[in-house]
């Protein structure tokens, strides 16, 4: 009784944590445009409710809405914003939450490692320490060298230190949420025989996926669609883009292929037709790798059917039946495989690629884009072989490597200076983590490989052996794509993958009996130890030498200015620039006293004044000393002088640090969003007279 109360108030003080940190997370990452938040709250609330009473309920939701809700915030216009949280991503949070609060009130829920459970967990150790280092790069190592977050140049794209962290926080959050949702539906499916109500959920989000893509297709392709996308012609249904949607649908068609041999009834109709849609939508998203992907998984679950079983075996009803459905499902492959593939966007660019490559086949003629990302890459793996350059940090970096290394390309290089990922995931793992973690996801997939061999050959039902074939095949085309794309961005392609493998791995798809947790051998958890220390040791000393912010910004002269709005001008000319509750601007002091023209329009100013802090850095932060404190009660330009004389001849930085902000469209219905700290106008130096 002792032991499950300790175990409840740790459950209850991890979901109290949880609940905080989530919500702090919200309020930062997820746009509150309330249009948004009346179609999104209720589906979080859902998914969290009926995870609380059971985690049953609450998996099969969450597997039907995840692949439907990526692409809810394009009907809002948030694209155009900042950057915001992913929406599968913050469906998965909220599950979680429920997870937890369900434990709270079940303590004695039994849970078990799945055999995988060794490469995983070191791996989300090293991913959550790759990030947490990352975190202190980039906001210059607070709160030991500096006293607050500024948001800081992090590379010659102009990306800033919140840009950075959240690249970091986003990545680190796809990989680990992907780990802990194989582990929930893998002890979900030991303990419970859900699995076909598992599958039927994920037929009917497919098939409204699938109807969503054709209502892009024959009627508007920009309906929930990225201006980017419509431009190249490519539908993502409801997807983040088309490379997820085509990933999906290629993973996901075996299973569908499985359901048909395996189902009755209506659930058979549907996943027939859901089958021919795939095939018909596919080639419409314009994925060459999705394309080749699904070609793979056919062939991959054909060979399984013909190497495993005799015709008669082949299905649990009567050999009649059977001669019968699979005819029709060979026909419709064939016959809506090339309707589907006539006149589509991936034939398209194939043709032009082809005619690109005049006869030389390389990477650079069949995607020269993704041939300058895979060099950076192999340069990232060069440079810091051990520990990468940080979770989250390729995107963030790749600009500064095609600055570094523009010497040894051509002009074309030009036109592919946009952040991306590296377009392989192996590549952009080992440019992130290096080799230790490159090392850790091969051990990883290795050990699923190896235990789907031991599950595929304990199988004993018909049923589920047709339905681990599927999941199995799913596997194979999902890896081979990752060879062309990385899906950093993609939770929801993270969470189909996890499904399948654990899908193909669950003891309940094999009737043999569950074994014991799987023991991890004590040289491993010595190893694994010795391993962590290692990647923290280096990774920390790459990021305070050769990877801080300080030696990016005198290798690649970054822009210094933080914290300052775009420059304006009055009326009557007056060029300034507006700070919010900092800002920060490089000078060179030429002379011994300084003038700065500084306005605060806080309509409340006359009653609650504004405290202005200017400070003088020195050094990249390492030394800052007040130049003078002023406080402004007056709605009106004003010149402050300060004597700099001892930085005569210096490069230093002009901190000025603000009491508060004030919203201009909250306080008056302006439209100006902006949290507006001073006005900074031209500043001046001269000498006493």
């Amino acid at each position: 009784m002792g032991t499950l109360k300790n175990k409840r108030f740790l459950l209850v003080i991890t979901a109290v944590v949880y609940l905080c940190l989530f919500y702090f997370f919200y309020v930062k990452y997820v746009p509150l445009v309330k249009p948004f938040q009346l179609f999104l709250l209720p589906v979080l609330l859902t998914v969290l409710v009926l995870t609380v009473i059971r985690l049953e309920k609450g998996l099969i939701f969450f597997v039907f809405i995840f692949p439907l809700i990526n692409g809810l915030p394009y009907f809002f216009g948030i694209y155009e914003q900042a950057p915001h949280a992913p929406t599968a991503l913050l469906v998965f949070l909220f599950f979680f939450l429920g997870c937890l609060i369900h434990m709270c009130f079940s303590p004695s829920l039994s849970l078990t490692r799945p055999p995988i459970s060794t490469p995983m967990i070191i791996f989300a150790v090293i991913l959550a320490l790759s990030s947490l280092i990352s975190f202190f790069r980039y906001s210059n190592f607070f709160p030991f060298l500096v006293d607050s977050i500024y948001e800081l140049t992090v590379n010659v794209n102009g990306v800033s230190a919140g840009g950075a962290v959240m690249s970091t926080l986003f990545s680190a959050l796809n990989y680990i949420s992907g780990f802990v949702f194989f582990f929930i539906i893998y002890n979900i499916l030991r303990n419970s025989d859900i699995l076909e109500k598992i599958l039927r959920a994920l037929l009917a989000s497919t098939f409204l996926t699938l109807l969503f893509g054709l209502l892009q297709f024959y009627k508007d392709i920009s309906l929930g669609n990225t201006p980017f996308w419509v431009r190249m012609e490519q539908i993502n249904s409801t997807f983040k883009d088309p490379n997820s949607f085509g990933i999906f649908l290629a993973a996901f068609f075996p299973l569908l292929l499985a359901i048909v041999l395996t189902s009755k009834g209506l659930t058979r109709l549907l996943a027939l037709l859901s089958s021919a849609l795939v095939l018909f939508v596919l080639p419409k998203t314009g994925t060459r790798s999705a394309l080749l992907g699904i070609l793979l998984s056919i062939l991959i679950f054909g060979f399984f059917l013909l190497r495993h079983f005799k015709i008669k075996k082949i299905v649990p009803f009567k050999k009649k039946t059977a001669l019968l459905v699979i005819p029709i499902l060979i026909a419709v492959i064939l016959f809506v495989g090339y309707f589907g593939l006539k006149q589509s966007r991936v034939i398209d660019r194939i043709e032009a690629y082809a005619k690109g490559a005049k006869g030389g086949m390389s990477i650079f003629s069949f995607s020269p884009e993704r041939f300058f990302l895979w060099k950076e890459a192999i340069s990232m793996m060069k440079d810091y072989p051990v520990a990468g350059v940080g979770v989250g940090a390729y995107i963030i970096e790749l600009p500064n490597y095609y600055t570094k290394n523009l010497g040894d390309y051509d002009a074309g290089l030009e036109g592919f200076r946009r952040n991306d990922s590296a377009e392989n995931y192996f590549l952009h793992i080992g440019a992130e983590v290096g080799l230790i973690g490159l090392g850790l996801v091969l051990w990883l997939f290795f050990m699923i490989f190896r235990h789907m061999y031991s599950v595929g050959r304990s199988i004993e039902r018909k049923e589920s052996r047709l339905i681990y074939f599927g999941a199995v095949a799913g596997i194979f085309a999902y890896i081979f794509t990752l060879l062309f794309h990385s899906y950093v961005g993609s939770p929801e392609v993270k969470y189909t993958f996890w499904l399948l493998a654990a899908i193909a791995l669950s003891p309940m798809i094999k009737k043999t009996g569950l074994k014991k947790d799987p023991r991890t051998p004590k040289t491993i958890k010595i190893g694994s130890i010795i391993l962590i220390v290692l990647f923290g040791s280096v990774f920390l000393w790459n990021s305070t030498h050769s990877l801080s912010l300080k030696r990016r910004y005198k290798e690649l002269n970054l822009n210094r200015n933080f914290g300052l709005g775009k420059t304006e001008q009055t009326e009557d000319g007056r060029i300034f620039r507006w700070t919010r509750e900092y800002g920060g601007l490089p000078i060179k002091v030429t002379h011994p006293f300084i003038q700065i023209p500084m306005l605060a329009s806080h309509p409340d100013i006359e009653n609650n004044p504004v405290i202005v802090e200017i400070y003088i850095i020195k050094d990249f932060f390492k030394e800052k000393f007040l130049l003078g404190k002023i406080v402004m009660t007056q709605e009106e330009w004003q010149t402050y002088e300060f004597d700099i004389s001892n930085e005569i001849n210096q490069d230093v930085i002009l901190l000025i640090e603000v009491s508060r902000t004030w919203n201009p469209l909250k306080v008056l219905g302006t439209p100006d969003p902006r949290n507006l700290g001073v006005a900074i106008g031209s500043i001046r130096f001269h000498s006493k007279d």
